[in-house]
């Protein structure tokens, strides 16, 4: 495992890294082959992630998931999500058809399947997930051995001298967090960044433009 860490200092050398970056594995390796590869995206409540992500969605095929929740307004099937029923949802767990599910409230059920991951390779451009670390680890263990789909992850995080108290500050602005949501949201949070060496690369989010130039380099993106 090779890991390559920029900082500020790096600056004198490459003018267009400006805040911490970590890479562990080669990662171009894995993208360079016709696009056919699967880009997990994680990181903690608030770090920016879905800003960052939704600059350059048009780049992706983006995974839609399975629930058996039920649709609400102005969501599309096939698009906002795949809608079904927890019998179906059980009999494809079953049948070994999700490569990374769970239980969410009230006995609902979000999961990946991946023949909807392949279906999403067909095309000219990668496919994304953004998940959570549990998910990232289940699908990358599901998908190791499988010769057709390149994984690569990459994990958001926030600065990393006081991080929770970045991400507390942040979740704050948003205004629609409770007190009670917000300590739950960080505890989860320094759960994810303890989780991060897991992935193949890790980008410190200090701006949005900043996260965009590191991971069009990361990717090789046009």
């Amino acid at each position: 495992m090779q890991v390559n860490m920029f900082n500020n200092n790096y600056n004198n050398r490459d003018k267009n890294i400006s805040f911490k970056k970590i890479v562990r594995n080669d990662i171009a390796s894995k993208t360079l082959k016709d696009n056919k590869y699967l880009l997990l995206v994680s990181g903690p409540s608030g770090v920016g992630k879905d800003s960052i992500m939704n600059q350059i969605m048009n780049k992706f095929n983006k995974i839609v998931t399975h629930t058996t929740r039920p649709k609400r307004a102005g969501e599309v099937d096939g698009k906002s999500y795949f809608f079904t029923t927890v019998d179906k949802f059980k009999e494809g767990i079953k049948n070994n058809e999700f490569v990374e599910y769970i239980e969410g409230f009230s006995g609902k059920y979000y999961g990946t399947k991946k023949e909807t991951i392949k279906n999403a390779l067909n095309g000219e451009k990668p496919a994304l997930a953004i998940v959570d670390v549990d998910g990232a680890k289940n699908i990358r263990d599901n998908l190791k051995n499988d010769p057709q789909i390149n994984v690569v992850s990459i994990f958001f995080r926030p600065p990393s001298k006081e991080p929770l108290k970045v991400l507390e500050s942040r979740l704050n602005k948003r205004g629609s967090e409770t007190a009670e949501s917000i300590k739950t949201r960080l505890q989860r949070a320094e759960y994810e960044i303890n989780r991060a060496k897991e992935y193949d690369a890790e980008i410190e989010v200090n701006n949005v433009e900043e996260s965009l130039n590191d991971i069009h380099k990361l990717l090789n993106l046009d």
